[in-house]
């Protein structure tokens, strides 16, 4: 919903995309699969790398630096800006697998009136935002 600017093609497993960038369809069921110029990303790497290139993160970064105000505006600058580098590094991979992880196992609880599957007989290719 934050790629204001399309500039990703969303496809559901179910088209079978994937398998022309050597993805099977049961991989591709389990985790985000974001296919790169480099190869594939999985998961949180995916993520991760899709909020590079994403326009309202950094809007919304700036936006929490800008409206920091009084005694610990400083401090407060400087955890936001601590965080979002720490987010990007290498230093935050294990966590950032596990959290994907469990958000992916638990997505029907977390998410319960949002559909993560598509019918089975679905076989119509589009772009979704």
């Amino acid at each position: 919903r934050l790629d204001f600017d399309r500039q990703f093609d969303w496809w559901p497993y179910q088209s079978h995309r994937g398998r022309a960038y050597g993805i099977a369809d049961e991989t591709a069921s389990l985790r985000l699969q974001l296919v790169t110029p480099g190869g594939v990303l999985v998961g949180f790497h995916a993520i991760r790398r899709m909020l590079v290139f994403t326009p309202a993160l950094w809007m919304a970064i700036f936006t929490l630096i800008a409206i920091a105000r009084g005694p610990f505006a400083a401090i407060w600058r400087r955890v936001i800006v601590g965080a979002a580098l720490l987010f990007f590094s290498p230093l935050i991979n294990g966590l950032g697998v596990a959290v994907y992880d469990l958000v992916v196992r638990n997505r029907h609880l977390i998410f319960p009136s949002r559909t993560c599957k598509l019918p089975e007989s679905t076989e119509r290719s589009y772009r979704q935002p």
